[in-house]
């Protein structure tokens, strides 16, 4: 296909998925990481449009272009670079998002240490 046709398409007739992709490696070491610090929250990792952590959730979207070689070239190309498309900057987007599932998950947000290291969420 070309990048016009593929551009054309909706997401879903992509007809992506992570099993078989090297994402599905990429999660299981961020899930070995997670294991290894005795975390016990394993978020759900699943493909979205961006790189995101919906509130009241512990889960994580990435980038569906992450999961197909085709589209990483053609994001890549339109964008001048491949958000998370290299393995380390990939884990390192993982690990971020985590911090996010945490502050969801235990409402970090609320404690009054937590606001004083990273500043009011509401702003």
């Amino acid at each position: 296909m070309s990048d016009d046709e593929i551009l054309r398409l909706r997401i879903c007739d992509l007809r992506l998925r992570i099993p078989g992709t090297e994402l599905e490696s990429r999660i299981e070491t961020f899930y070995g990481e997670l294991a290894a610090k005795g975390i016990s929250v394993k978020p759900l990792c699943y493909l979205g449009e961006e790189w995101f952590c919906p509130e009241g959730c512990a889960t994580i979207a990435m980038p569906f272009y992450l999961a197909h070689p085709r589209l990483k070239k053609l994001e890549e190309k339109m964008m001048m670079e491949v958000e998370g498309g290299t393995e380390s900057w990939c884990l390192r987007l993982l690990r971020h998002e985590m911090g996010h599932v945490l502050n969801h998950a235990y409402l970090l947000e609320k404690d009054k240490k937590w606001r004083k290291l990273f500043g009011s969420p509401s702003l």
